[in-house]
């Protein structure tokens, strides 16, 4: 049978791979986790920039519609002097002719 010396010896060889083992499994774990870490800071980082970028998207569609509002109120306003003028130079009849280029230019514009 095996004497002491080899059952110690193999005893010794089975307990250094235990612990072998044992020390490369707990330094992979420290590496999943540190991989673990830095992906999800690398995440939170990603969600913070979208939502810097959406509420600046949110704001420049806010600002844009009331840009349009404006423009349109503007719009009319000037449609509406336009339309004014228009009727004026029409209607109003005095010692001088008004300009015929000036009425083209009012009728091509009220267009």
């Amino acid at each position: 049978m095996l004497n002491n010396l080899s059952i110690s010896t193999i005893g010794a060889i089975i307990l250094a791979a235990m612990v072998g083992g044992g020390i490369y499994i707990w330094k992979k774990n420290v590496e999943d986790q540190a991989v673990i870490e830095y992906v999800q800071k690398q995440q939170e980082q990603i969600i913070k920039e979208q939502k810097e970028l959406i509420d600046d998207l949110e704001a420049n569609n806010k600002q844009s519609v009331e840009i349009i509002a404006d423009l349109k109120d503007k719009q009319l306003n000037l449609n509406q002097k336009l339309k004014d003028l228009e009727a004026y130079l029409l209607t109003h009849k005095d010692d001088k002719e008004s300009s015929e280029v000036l009425k083209r230019t009012i009728k091509e514009l009220s267009q």
